[in-house]
Order: structure tokens, then sequence, then C-alpha cells
């Protein structure tokens, strides 16, 4: 009820209100609907950046503008993904620690860089990683559609988080049987390294141990391509 009420509320609104070096943003009817669903359906791989690179991309498609996501862990921020390879606004900026410190579930506040205006939608995710949706522009006469969309967001990272740590733990059981019924040194480099690439879905890889004659390491497992390549590098 509360998305349809938005959605009627701003159904005529202008999209763009220019007032002096300002420009306000706000969300049509049909951008709004389609917010609305942004989370849903997108093809990403498991866990949660790849989802948020695709969310990125589908946002700046609907809105039309440049949008980057970027998240806080022990003080440090790390830009996750961007729509675009132009540069955003700087992950140093004070008004993202702010956000930080007020710890909101979810909130949407403009701040100004260089002449240029941004829209923060912050989405709290435990274990309290925030999670901050860089817009550019002035959209917080929107901020009831974006705030919605912020509770979605949180909502899809907590599954996905859950996702990952249950096929983490599938994963590491699988491996353990595996390790257990290996017979020799070698079944045991191959399947550590099967696994691993596996985990990580990489296209080539190799293990490499620590020599006993000079200590440098020998490479002993090969995947996506012969062993036979490497089996005389020593790596110092």
């Amino acid at each position: 009820l509360r998305d349809s009420q938005s959605v009627t509320e701003l159904r005529d609104a202008t999209m763009t209100i220019s007032s002096g070096d300002s420009q306000v943003r706000v969300v049509s009817a049909e951008q709004a609907r389609r917010l609305y669903a942004a989370h849903l359906d997108i093809d990403a791989p498991a866990g949660r950046d790849p989802w948020l690179l695709a969310f990125a991309r589908r946002l700046s498609t609907i809105l039309g503008v440049k949008v980057g996501i970027m998240r806080r862990s022990d003080r440090t921020w790390t830009l996750l993904a961007q729509s675009s390879p132009d540069p955003l606004c700087p992950l140093g900026h004070p008004a993202f620690d702010e956000l930080a410190e007020r710890r909101r579930s979810v909130g949407v506040e403009s701040f100004v860089h260089d002449a240029t205006q941004w829209t923060l939608l912050s989405c709290r995710v435990p274990p309290a990683r925030l999670t901050v949706v860089a817009i550019h522009g002035d959209w917080t006469l929107s901020s009831p559609i974006l705030a919605m969309l912020g509770e979605n967001i949180s909502l899809v990272l907590r599954t996905r988080t859950a996702e990952s740590r249950a096929r983490l733990r599938l994963s590491t059981h699988r491996l353990a049987r595996k390790l257990a019924s290996a017979k020799g040194r070698q079944a045991i480099f191959d399947t550590i390294l099967r696994h691993m690439t596996r985990a990580v879905d990489a296209r080539i890889g190799a293990l490499a141990i620590p020599d006993t004659t000079d200590g440098r390491l020998s490479i002993v497992a090969t995947h996506g391509y012969p062993l036979a390549l490497v089996e005389h590098v020593r790596i110092d």
C-alpha cells in the first residue's frame, strides 16, 4: 500500500527542478515502479559483490545518472561497484563517516562535492556493515521511494550473505571428505586445487609448496593448463 501511495503522489511530478546552480531531481511514477522491482531477477553469480555491480548498472539505467556502491568495514571505505568508469565522489569525504555514526538502518541524504550534488542512500546490513549507494544529483525529494529501495537492498544482501555462508559450509564439508579419502600426496594436491578454483570460479590456477631442498616453492598441481609446463619452475 505504501508503494502504491508513493507512486500515486509522484505521478505528475516533474523530473528535474532547476534552482540557481543546483539541480533537484524527482523520481517519476514509471521510475518508481521500476525501482521497486530493481532488486528482482538480476542474473549475477553467487555472492554480494557481483550482484552489486549488476544492481548499480540497473539503477543507472533507470535513473539516467551515475551510480556507485561502497561499503565501510573497520573504518575503511571500499568502492564495490560503479555504473561507469568515470570518477565518483571521494570515498574519504566526511559525509560518509557521518552516515556511519548515525546508526540508522536506512538513510537518504545529499551533499555537494566540487559543485556536484550527490544523494547517499545508506543501508546497514548485519553485522553492522554499512553499504552506501551514491547517486548523482539531489534526489532527496523522493526520499520515501529511495528508502524503500534501501530496504530492498538490505534484504537482498542479507539473503546473499546467508547463501554464501551456507555454500561455504557445504564446500568445506565436501573438501574435508575428499581429502580424507585421497590416496597419496598428488591426489591431495589435485583435490585442494580443484576445490579452490571452483570456489572462486577461476579458469586457471596452480598450487605451490616449499621444496625441502632449497626452501623455494615448487608447483605441484595446475588447473586449466598442463603441470608439465611449469613443474620445473622454482619461486623465491
